[in-house]
């Protein structure tokens, strides 16, 4: 029984992280891109995570993924957060943006 649990959360844990993007040294567009096939692919909630310098990189490409590819898209939550080591103290963010597909409706 315990082993079914185990196996169940491990593949929740694996789906949560398909729509998270790590921003790291490369361009803002190439951020972009992941967040635009990430919603093309299904997601109604693309997670974009940051750590240290590469903030700045991940807030423009969640800005210009809002502004001109999807302008329906809305950040849901903005988490900030810092992790102090011995030497240094390192700062942590968190986009939570979200898309929500809306269908045509079509009148007879």
């Amino acid at each position: 029984m315990s082993e079914d649990t185990t196996e169940r959360k491990t593949k929740e844990k694996s789906r949560s992280d398909e729509n998270v993007i790590y921003v790291g040294q490369k361009p803002p567009m190439n951020y972009v891109l992941a967040v635009i096939t990430q919603f093309n692919s299904g997601s109604d909630e693309v997670i974009i995570k940051a750590r240290g310098r590469a903030i700045s990189t991940a807030v423009d490409a969640a800005e210009i993924t809002r502004n001109r590819f999807f302008k329906d898209a809305e950040l849901k939550e903005i988490k900030i957060s810092t992790r102090n080591t011995k030497y240094l103290t390192v700062c942590f963010f968190n986009f939570i943006m979200f898309y929500l597909l809306l269908e045509p409706v079509f009148e007879n």
